[in-house]
């Protein structure tokens, strides 16, 4: 399984970019029967979330690496 929130922590990022695409957040959610826990969680801007992809090595992330490439020479073509 992959931890976004350890993955951030370690990300080699200049401080201005990660607060700039990362925001460390405190979210309530429901874990049953009506109960409730606090957990952390990271927002993201688009341009994090291509940092974070970028950076996997997973079927999914090949995926959207491939597409974003082709999407990139597209438009270098225009």
């Amino acid at each position: 399984m992959f931890s976004l929130t350890s993955s951030g922590r370690n990300a080699l990022l200049s401080p201005e970019y990660h607060w700039l695409n990362f925001e460390p957040m405190i979210e309530k959610i429901t874990v049953g029967k009506g109960a409730a826990r606090e957990t952390r969680v990271i927002r993201m801007t688009k341009d994090g979330f291509m940092y974070m992809v970028l950076g996997l090595k997973v079927a999914k992330a090949g995926y959207i690496k491939e597409r974003y490439i082709t999407a990139f020479k597209a438009m270098a073509d225009q």
